[in-house]
């Protein structure tokens, strides 16, 4: 998944990336892959992890770098 992400040309380019991922389910991408099937609660939970890290990474004094050796070779 990591691979096929909108992250990945970022992170091949040792652009800091952070990739949220909760999982696959069975109706990934299908047209059977409705509404009903939102865990609205969860979904709060990672808005609000997503922004205390955006709000942690806007408020440091210096910017953060890549800690590993790049595997795009």
């Amino acid at each position: 998944m990591y691979y096929r992400s909108d992250h990945y040309n970022f992170a091949k380019n040792n652009i800091p990336v952070i990739f949220y991922f909760t999982g696959l389910h069975e109706d990934y991408h299908k047209p059977t892959d409705t509404i009903d099937k939102i865990d609205f609660d969860k979904t709060a939970k990672i808005a609000q992890l997503v922004f205390a890290t955006a709000w942690e990474l806007a408020n440091r004094k210096e910017r953060i770098s890549v800690d590993v050796e790049s595997d795009f070779k």
